[in-house]
């Protein structure tokens, strides 16, 4: 029962990681670090339809708050 515990800790701790992402989105740059979605750059944002992914796409469910820099 122990080993499962310690087990069970451990995928929690692995799971808590925090993780990072970055990419670009036209003269723009984003990253992604513990929910937080930073857009930063100097331009528009591209528009994207309806539909269309955006380049963080795949973490929109990881995201809980968005801070666009000056």
């Amino acid at each position: 029962m122990r080993k499962f515990v310690l087990t069970m800790i451990a995928l929690f701790m692995l799971s808590a990681v925090s993780f990072a992402e970055s990419g670009t989105t036209g003269t723009l740059t984003w990253d992604i670090f513990n929910g937080t979605l930073t857009v930063s750059g100097t331009g528009a944002m591209p528009d994207y339809p309806s539909g269309s992914s955006v380049t963080w796409g795949s973490y929109k469910f990881s995201i809980a708050t968005v801070v666009i820099e000056e």
